[in-house]
């Protein structure tokens, strides 16, 4: 490889970083309808797996705070076990009954009624957490993955 100049430039090899934990980043919005800053500019900024747990970290760059109004989630049913807990940060906002199939479809009857419990603060972030029985699957390509924040707001945060 030459550089502008025509000297020879010593060729770089790649670096990959190894890690104990399993932890992805991605950077999935959940644009505003009528532009930026709007209430409905969500982020996904973190996902990770860690023993019984499947974390999404959910930034809000909206310019109010939003609420969880459903879930619909699809896991590997053999790997996981039932769904047990939905969490929000410490907030338990789903309990039960506990889910099995693989597949849940979780609404606002469903959910926690306490409005406080489901909110993410504008300018804030919180980790979704869903809880399953046995430990989870590292792999994200086996889930799917939609939460709901009221009329028109709909982020995508699996796989």
């Amino acid at each position: 490889m030459r550089s502008m100049s025509g000297s020879r430039r010593p060729r770089q090899s790649p670096i990959f970083l190894w890690t104990t934990s399993t932890a992805w980043k991605s950077s999935t919005t959940c644009p505003a309808t009528g532009g930026g800053g709007g209430p409905c500019n969500l982020a996904i900024t973190k996902k990770e797996v860690h023993d019984k747990e499947v974390r999404i970290t959910i930034r809000n760059n909206g310019s109010s705070d939003v609420t969880i109004s459903g879930i619909n989630l699809t896991w590997p049913q053999a790997t996981n076990g039932n769904l047990r807990q939905i969490k929000l940060d410490g907030d338990v906002i789903y309990k039960s009954p506990e889910i099995g199939g693989g597949t849940a479809t979780i609404t606002t009857a469903q959910l926690v009624s306490d409005l406080n419990k489901r909110k993410i603060k504008k300018g804030q972030a919180d980790v979704l957490k869903f809880v399953f029985a046995k430990n989870a699957s590292t792999t994200l390509a086996n889930y799917t993955g939609t939460v709901f924040f009221g009329t028109g707001c709909t982020l995508t945060i699996l796989p």
